[in-house]
């Protein structure tokens, strides 16, 4: 996403820090959807590209490094996060996409909603703009691929259990029941038999000790594009 946002998505305002960007503008989007919130969200673009061309959806990017999509954190996160909320209360999308978990490095205790994410998202719903949310990846102590570059001859050795880094039950999951709210859990496709390997099929998983690499998360599309069309295209009031 290469275009920053413009005609009817231009910010209504100066969003200070934060970042703005759209896929080139669709006259008739068969969904206006914005992915909102930190690189952790931005890691997940990758994926989500093929999937919106393929289906015609508007996609815009509300991004600030480092704050979750949530009123709280330090500054500037709850700031940017409210300027967010009021430019999607502006434009009105279909669907909002966002982290609905934070992950704390080498923890699986850590995980948890992030700050003052009911803040944010329950406006969104009164408004009938839906939300998907989505789990968070886990954050290694250790970068998996500094470890891989040391050990590539025993890549074994840089594999993390799922357990040590996600908590059992995803946090995320006590929304499930919202109208017009779906959470996503994409770990089965990084983190493959509980197990949080550094390559799957000879790609790079992780770029550092909590990002996805853009080339693992372009192949994340074709097996996560079922259930990310089900969650955009069957959310209703």
């Amino acid at each position: 996403m290469s275009e920053a946002c413009s005609g009817r998505f231009a910010p209504i305002e100066d969003m200070g820090p934060g970042y703005c960007w759209q896929t080139p503008t669709i006259f008739l989007p068969s969904r206006t959807v914005v992915v909102v919130g930190s690189s952790h969200a931005q890691q997940l673009l990758a994926a989500l590209l093929p999937i919106a061309e393929e289906r015609n959806w508007q996609l815009v990017a509300l991004l600030q490094p480092g704050c979750s999509f949530g009123i709280g954190g330090p500054d500037p996160c709850p700031q940017t996060s409210a300027a967010f909320l009021r430019y999607l209360l502006e434009v009105g999308p279909d669907v909002v996409v966002t982290m609905a978990t934070r992950t704390e490095v080498g923890s699986a205790d850590g995980e948890h909603a992030p700050l003052g994410f009911d803040d944010v998202v329950a406006p969104l719903l009164d408004q009938d703009i839906a939300v998907v949310g989505i789990r968070d990846t886990p954050r290694f102590e250790t970068s998996p691929v500094d470890c891989w570059t040391r050990q590539r001859d025993s890549r074994e050795s840089c594999t993390v259990p799922t357990s040590e880094l996600l908590a059992p039950v995803s946090p995320a999951e006590a929304w499930d029941d919202r109208p017009g709210y779906r959470n996503l859990d994409f770990t089965d496709l990084y983190c493959p038999d509980d197990e949080c390997p550094v390559v799957i099929g000879n790609v790079l998983v992780w770029m550092d000790h909590d990002h996805l690499t853009k080339d693992y998360a372009s192949t994340m599309a074709a097996p996560a594009r079922d259930r990310v069309i089900a969650a955009v295209e069957e959310l209703s009031f």
